[in-house]
């Protein structure tokens, strides 16, 4: 009484319905996610994100302290008062180690941005990757 070939062929086609779901599953993440991923992973140490990063800081420092120094001009013209030579040297150089003290902190805290970003992508970044495709973005 054989009888018992019947369950073998619907354990194999079980068998082909969860290897065909792994596949298209497979497939969906390297069509959906991957390109993503690659694109991140790139970035992980890419000295072109620090470099701009960096020269962000620049700009922001020597517009404030450029804004300062207008500022101080017109608040001296405002009250008529006029600098000597020796003083305006004198508050020059003390604005410009102020500018520099600070382009210093700026470049420093840039570049801490940009080892936290990496450590984020390498440590949990594509929780959030993965949630924004799902919700249509990128």
């Amino acid at each position: 009484m054989g009888g018992g070939g019947g369950g073998v062929t619907q354990d194999f086609a079980g068998s082909l319905v969860s290897m065909n779901t792994a596949v298209d599953q497979w497939n969906d993440y390297k069509n959906r996610y991957l390109p993503y991923q690659n694109k991140l992973i790139g970035t992980i140490g890419d000295p072109a994100m620090l470099a701009a990063d960096q020269g962000f800081a620049r700009n922001s420092v020597a517009q404030a302290f450029g804004t300062q120094a207008g500022a101080q001009q017109r608040n001296l013209e405002r009250l008529g008062v006029a600098m000597t030579p020796d003083q305006q040297t004198a508050s020059d150089q003390t604005l410009g180690l102020a500018a520099a003290a600070q382009t210093v902190a700026g470049l420093n805290s840039a570049a801490q941005h940009t080892k936290e970003s990496d450590m984020a992508l390498m440590g949990a970044g594509m929780g959030s990757l993965r949630s924004t495709i799902n919700q249509g973005g990128m």
